[in-house]
Formats: structure tokens, sequence, C-alpha cells
């Protein structure tokens, strides 16, 4: 299996990424997920349903009227996110989630709850988690 790996910065001395090991705290934070056009339209062909269906199915307008955000009851996890911390949707997964954390405002204790890394490219490990949040 191979996890997924989140480039931070891209200069000629380092190259950092982030490494998930799939521990499900991102998808448990209190906060709302921006969805896209483009990820209406991946969730909806992932989920073999119209976006019409996925929209009315799954999502709610943001409290600021820009955007379409998944509908998810306060202080609960991803409505994608299974008991065993697989992200159900992970290969169409929200742009917002696959930023993770590089364009989040994650709490500043999220290190805490996460058991992701950063590591430097020559560090990664071959063995990750797939599938994961």
């Amino acid at each position: 299996m191979t996890g997924r790996q989140t480039p931070l910065e891209q200069s000629p001395a380092a190259r950092r990424v982030f490494v998930c090991h799939g521990c499900g705290a991102c998808c448990r934070w209190p906060g709302i997920v921006r969805l896209t056009d483009e990820d209406v339209a991946a969730l909806a062909e992932f989920l073999g349903i119209d976006e019409e269906t996925f929209i009315r199915q799954s999502t709610t307008l943001a409290p600021d009227r820009r955007s379409l955000i998944l509908d998810m009851p306060a202080a609960e996890p991803c409505r994608f996110l299974t008991p065993d911390n697989h992200c159900r949707v992970y290969p169409a997964r929200p742009r917002q989630c696959r930023d993770f954390p590089n364009t989040w405002s994650a709490p500043a204790d999220y290190g805490l709850e996460c058991r992701g890394e950063w590591r430097t490219a020559g560090q990664l490990p071959d063995d990750l988690p797939e599938g994961r949040p």
C-alpha cells in the first residue's frame, strides 16, 4: 500500500511532505468542508448518483453563502469517514481534504491528535496507509 504525501515546500534544498498515517483526526475536527464544482462532480460520479441528488442529499449552503459545504452535524465526524478510519470516497475526496494540512486553518494543537508527520522526501516510508483520511 502507498499513502498520501502532500508537498509543503519545493525548494532545491529540501522538499517536505506530510505523511498521513490514517488516524482520522482531521475528519473529526469541527469546521466545514467547502466544495468546488469539481468536487461535487467527482463525488457524485464516485457515488454513482447525479450531481443534483448529491447536492440535495449531502450538501448545504455555507454560512457565508459563497459555496456549498458537506452537510455534517456539528461535533460529528465527516459523513464519509468509516468506523475504521477509512475515507469512503478517498479517490474522489474534496480538494480541501486533499490539501490537508497545507491549506487548512487547523487548530494549533492538531499535532496532539493527528498522527501524521512531516518528512523530507528522502525519509519517506515505503508502506503507508491507503484510502485513509
